[in-house]
Protein backbone atom coordinates (compact mmCIF):
# COMPACT_ATOMS: atom_id res chain seq x y z
CA UNK A 1 0.00 0.00 0.00
CA UNK A 2 1.20 3.37 -0.69
CA UNK A 3 2.26 5.54 2.18
CA UNK A 4 0.97 9.42 1.84
CA UNK A 5 3.60 11.93 2.28
CA UNK A 6 2.54 15.57 3.52
CA UNK A 7 2.49 16.64 0.40
CA UNK A 8 0.40 13.80 -0.94
CA UNK A 9 -2.02 14.79 1.77
CA UNK A 10 -2.43 18.38 1.09
CA UNK A 11 -3.13 17.88 -2.72
CA UNK A 12 -5.02 15.23 -2.02
CA UNK A 13 -7.05 17.56 0.46
CA UNK A 14 -7.05 20.34 -1.55
CA UNK A 15 -8.86 18.58 -4.34
CA UNK A 16 -11.36 17.11 -2.32
CA UNK A 17 -11.70 20.56 -0.97
CA UNK A 18 -12.40 21.97 -4.24
CA UNK A 19 -13.66 19.21 -6.45
CA UNK A 20 -12.60 18.58 -10.09
CA UNK A 21 -9.20 20.67 -10.15
CA UNK A 22 -7.01 21.78 -12.89
CA UNK A 23 -2.98 21.01 -13.01
CA UNK A 24 -2.38 24.65 -13.48
CA UNK A 25 -4.74 25.68 -10.60
CA UNK A 26 -2.38 23.08 -8.49
CA UNK A 27 0.75 24.27 -9.47
CA UNK A 28 -0.56 27.84 -8.82
CA UNK A 29 -1.50 26.50 -4.95
CA UNK A 30 1.53 24.59 -4.78
CA UNK A 31 4.20 26.31 -6.55
CA UNK A 32 6.37 25.49 -3.21
CA UNK A 33 6.27 21.78 -4.32
CA UNK A 34 8.71 21.23 -7.24
CA UNK A 35 7.64 17.51 -7.99
CA UNK A 36 4.26 18.21 -8.06
CA UNK A 37 3.71 16.50 -11.51
CA UNK A 38 5.45 13.07 -10.74
CA UNK A 39 3.44 13.60 -7.00
CA UNK A 40 -0.04 13.76 -9.76
CA UNK A 41 1.37 10.89 -11.70
CA UNK A 42 2.09 8.67 -8.87
CA UNK A 43 -1.21 8.87 -6.95
CA UNK A 44 -3.08 8.38 -10.63
CA UNK A 45 -0.99 4.90 -11.38
CA UNK A 46 -3.39 1.93 -11.36
CA UNK A 47 -0.94 0.56 -8.57
CA UNK A 48 -1.90 3.45 -6.16
CA UNK A 49 -5.12 5.26 -7.91
CA UNK A 50 -6.14 7.63 -5.06
CA UNK A 51 -6.68 10.18 -8.18
CA UNK A 52 -8.32 9.77 -11.38
CA UNK A 53 -7.61 12.16 -14.45
CA UNK A 54 -10.64 13.36 -16.66
CA UNK A 55 -9.82 12.07 -20.38
CA UNK A 56 -11.49 12.73 -23.80
CA UNK A 57 -11.71 10.38 -26.36
CA UNK A 58 -11.35 11.43 -29.93
CA UNK A 59 -11.01 9.28 -33.37
CA UNK A 60 -8.78 10.77 -35.43
CA UNK A 61 -8.71 10.34 -39.80
CA UNK A 62 -8.15 6.68 -39.80
CA UNK A 63 -10.66 6.22 -37.54
CA UNK A 64 -8.79 5.48 -34.74
CA UNK A 65 -10.00 6.21 -31.04
CA UNK A 66 -7.46 7.89 -28.97
CA UNK A 67 -7.03 9.35 -25.27
CA UNK A 68 -6.47 12.59 -24.76
CA UNK A 69 -5.64 13.64 -21.30
CA UNK A 70 -7.41 17.04 -19.91
CA UNK A 71 -5.16 17.83 -16.94
CA UNK A 72 -8.15 17.85 -14.62
CA UNK A 73 -7.75 16.01 -11.52
CA UNK A 74 -10.03 14.39 -9.31
CA UNK A 75 -10.62 12.34 -5.96
CA UNK A 76 -11.43 8.85 -6.08
CA UNK A 77 -13.05 7.00 -3.53
CA UNK A 78 -10.05 4.99 -2.67
CA UNK A 79 -8.27 8.38 -2.40
CA UNK A 80 -10.81 9.72 -0.37
CA UNK A 81 -10.42 6.43 2.25
CA UNK A 82 -6.74 7.34 2.08
CA UNK A 83 -7.10 11.13 3.08
CA UNK A 84 -9.67 9.89 5.72
CA UNK A 85 -7.07 7.61 7.11
CA UNK A 86 -4.34 9.65 7.12
CA UNK A 87 -5.78 12.40 8.76
CA UNK A 88 -6.76 10.29 11.51
CA UNK A 89 -4.22 8.69 12.10
CA UNK A 90 -2.03 12.43 11.83
CA UNK A 91 -4.80 13.17 14.56
CA UNK A 92 -3.58 10.46 16.77
CA UNK A 93 -0.15 11.30 16.69
CA UNK A 94 -0.90 14.51 17.59
CA UNK A 95 -2.67 13.59 20.09
CA UNK A 96 0.06 11.58 21.40
CA UNK A 97 2.46 13.95 21.33
CA UNK A 98 0.59 16.57 23.18
CA UNK A 99 -0.18 13.34 26.21
CA UNK A 100 3.79 12.97 26.17
CA UNK A 101 5.47 16.67 25.83
CA UNK A 102 2.75 18.51 27.72
CA UNK A 103 0.33 16.21 30.20
CA UNK A 104 3.22 14.25 31.40
CA UNK A 105 5.26 16.40 32.44
CA UNK A 106 2.41 18.33 34.06
CA UNK A 107 1.11 15.37 35.70
CA UNK A 108 4.94 14.59 36.92
CA UNK A 109 5.32 17.60 38.30
CA UNK A 110 2.07 17.45 40.44
CA UNK A 111 2.76 14.39 41.61
CA UNK A 112 6.07 15.45 43.21
CA UNK A 113 5.02 18.25 44.42
CA UNK A 114 2.39 16.92 46.13
CA UNK A 115 5.21 14.36 47.72
CA UNK A 116 7.25 17.47 48.52
CA UNK A 117 4.06 18.57 50.53
CA UNK A 118 3.90 15.33 52.25
CA UNK A 119 7.05 14.60 53.11
CA UNK A 120 7.00 18.37 54.98
CA UNK A 121 4.08 17.79 56.73
CA UNK A 122 5.51 14.52 58.18
CA UNK A 123 8.97 15.96 58.69
CA UNK A 124 8.65 16.76 62.19
CA UNK A 125 7.18 13.56 62.75
CA UNK A 126 9.98 11.77 61.54
CA UNK A 127 12.47 13.93 63.44
CA UNK A 128 10.62 12.84 66.86
CA UNK A 129 10.46 9.39 65.78
CA UNK A 130 14.09 9.16 65.11
CA UNK A 131 15.09 10.71 68.13
CA UNK A 132 13.59 8.22 69.88
CA UNK A 133 14.94 5.20 68.31
CA UNK A 134 17.44 3.82 70.01
CA UNK A 135 21.05 3.69 67.86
Amino acid sequence: MYQLTDNDAQLLAFINKTGPTEIAKLQARFSDIKTITLRLQTLTSRDVGFLSQKQIYHRDGAGELYREDTGIYSLTPLGIKALEDYQYSRKLRIRDLWFKNAWLPILVSIAANLAIAGIRQLWPLIQQWLSHTPA
